[in-house]
């Protein structure tokens, strides 16, 4: 019962507990909260935050661009990093992990903190990704994992033994592979792709079942066509999200996505809108926002037949 209420706190408030460690360390700083005490607990070094280890719910490490901080020998100050990645498996009760902008390649050991629902990376340009899905399948328990701003990200094979995923974000990558081993995610429900230069969907993401939300923000080289094709095999699915991917026209087969409660078609370059839209008997909204989309040419009675009002935005809504 203890533990259970342990691990209900911990989720409310991971939120409010960082551990940050900049990258010459000297200036680390822990802050984890004290279950007992209902107190934050503030500590200057991993080492004294090790000595109450049970207490520390979310780590956040990364290194600070501010040139001031670069005083000591880096090779040195890598030394010391590498030793604290080594001690995350020392935090059992660890919720929510964040590494951004380190030079790290292989990602750290998380097979002991088997309470570790996510995971966020930002910037590790030179990590593989092998690593990173390699210890991420040995944690039975992760359901969150954010990837932004890293190049050349590989969606490798290992990420269909990622059962218990439930949202998945990768953002801002110049470049994404993604491993048909997706559809073995029946858990999956929200999946976001902004920015990654985008062209194709494995054919596999209509396997997955629970797949509710979809996003692909500003993703201009992305085949519509196959990608609706692929979607309307995805039988839960309710919102897709296309805003800012320079869109001039969407295909017909949009009108197959049987479920699609709301569509984000914002800052595109539209000029009408498909008539296979008011196929969509579940269709709630249309959301044109943005400077892009001129709709001159809607077709005779769409408004009507759609059963949406649109509004001086130009977002249709449902009556």
């Amino acid at each position: 019962m203890f533990l259970n209420n342990i691990l209900y706190m911990k989720k409310t408030i991971f939120f409010l507990i960082q551990i940050v460690i900049s990258f010459n360390l000297l200036n680390a700083q822990v802050v984890s909260f004290d279950i007992d005490k209902y107190q934050l607990k503030h500590y200057k070094t991993i080492k004294k935050a090790l000595k109450t280890p049970d207490n520390v719910y979310a780590l956040s490490i990364s290194s600070h661009t501010d040139k001031k901080l670069f005083k000591h020998n880096i090779n040195n100050d890598s030394i010391k990093l590498k030793l604290h990645l080594e001690n995350i498996s020392k935090f059992k009760n660890l919720y929510s992990l964040t590494i951004d902008d380190l030079g790290i390649i292989n990602f750290p050991d998380i097979s002991e903190c088997e309470y570790l629902e996510e995971v966020c990376v930002s910037r590790l340009n030179n990590l593989n990704w092998n690593s990173f899905f390699s210890e991420i399948e040995k944690n039975k328990n992760i359901k969150y994992i954010r990837i932004t701003g890293c190049d050349n990200v590989e969606i490798t094979k290992k990420i269909g033994n990622i059962k218990e995923l439930k949202s998945l974000t990768i953002s801002y990558s110049n470049y994404l592979v993604i491993d048909s081993n997706i559809g073995n995610l029946k858990k999956l429900e929200y999946v976001t792709f902004n920015k990654n230069n985008l062209q194709y969907l494995p054919e596999e993401i209509g396997k997955i079942e629970n797949l509710r939300e979809i996003r692909f923000f500003d993703n201009p080289n992305l085949d519509l066509s196959q990608t609706f094709k692929i979607l309307s095999k995805c039988k839960n699915l309710n919102l897709i999200n296309l805003s800012a991917g320079g869109i001039e026209e969407l295909p017909e087969n949009i009108g197959t996505i049987q479920n699609l409660e709301q569509l984000y078609i914002g800052n595109n370059k539209l000029k009408t809108l498909p008539m296979s839209l008011c196929d969509l008997p579940k269709l709630e909204a249309i959301i044109l926002d943005g400077q892009n989309n001129t709709m001159e040419n809607l077709p005779i009675d769409f408004e009507e037949r759609i059963q949406l009002i649109k509004l001086e935005n130009g977002n249709f809504i449902k009556k």
